[in-house]
């Protein structure tokens, strides 16, 4: 499976704004990158864009374990890297 791996086709990327700074996410490879900038009270957005990317289990993992989104992150970037 390559879910979040590839540009999502007609999709728009998220633009994640920290102060003054944008950043745009469109993979899982760009979220894994920049995890560390979100906060556990942004989790619930962040499983419904993983939803968005096609990525149902995973986001619903987040669902059920808020405080645990950046290891869950961690854990399927990992497995899903061979596929980049």
């Amino acid at each position: 499976m390559t879910f979040g791996m590839k540009p999502p086709e007609e999709k728009n990327p998220y633009y994640l704004l920290r102060g003054v700074e944008c950043i745009a996410l469109e993979n899982f490879f760009d979220l894994e990158n920049k995890i560390d900038q979100f906060v556990e009270a942004e989790a619930g957005w962040l499983a419904s864009w993983i939803e968005y990317l096609g990525d149902n289990g995973t986001a619903n993992k987040i669902r059920e374990m808020p405080g645990e989104f950046r290891k869950i992150v961690n854990e399927r970037y990992n497995e899903l890297r061979d596929f980049i």
